[in-house]
């Protein structure tokens, strides 16, 4: 997969090309209520966007890794902390 990103709020975290298995993660910290989503390009250049996949909530940070393959994201690890 190419072109690989992960959307909170505003801000998107640019992963880049993830092989097959690979595993990237990414530090989240959302501005408010928030849905999480991941895009990129599947082979043969097809544009995938996984929509709404969770939600977080301002005052708590943490991070997400991913298990996305040929059929979209499959699994979502998330160790989220509170703040305050």
């Amino acid at each position: 997969m190419e072109d690989v990103r992960v959307t909170v709020s505003t801000v998107t975290d640019e992963l880049g090309t993830l092989a097959p298995k690979q595993e990237k993660s990414c530090w989240v910290r959302p501005r408010g209520e928030t849905g999480v989503t991941i895009t990129y390009l599947a082979p043969g250049g097809l544009k995938v966007d996984s929509g709404s996949i969770g939600y977080l909530e301002s005052g708590y940070s943490g991070s997400i890794t991913f298990v996305v393959d040929e059929r979209g994201v499959q699994d979502a690890n998330w160790r989220v902390n509170a703040l305050f």
